[in-house]
């Protein structure tokens, strides 16, 4: 079968190198029973949005991107807050390999 130079190329690169990982934030990991609902809540009022936008569907996005924002900053900060208190405990402990 004949390919298109640029479709070898592609094959041959992700053959080569392979797809490129997604990764989520490991804060968005660690609280992913709290994100959750607030995602599945924003995304839900986005399917709601789209197909009639309007006044009204436009505000329940908007308090819902707020309400999802708030908890995604929250659970970011605590996770920081984690991670730097475990950085500190090691390095006062004089602990390399727990920095």
């Amino acid at each position: 079968m004949f390919s298109f130079p640029r479709e070898a190329a592609y094959n041959s690169a992700i053959s080569a190198y392979g797809m490129k990982e997604l990764k989520n934030a490991g804060w968005y990991e660690a609280h992913w029973e709290e994100m959750k609902p607030e995602t599945e809540a924003k995304r839900k009022t986005l399917l709601v949005y789209k197909p009639a936008p309007n006044p009204s569907t436009l505000d329940t996005l908007i308090a819902a991107r707020v309400r999802s924002q708030l908890t995604a900053r929250s659970c970011a900060n605590i996770y920081w807050l984690n991670v730097c208190r475990s950085i500190r405990s090691a390095a006062n402990t004089e602990n390399v390999r727990g920095m």
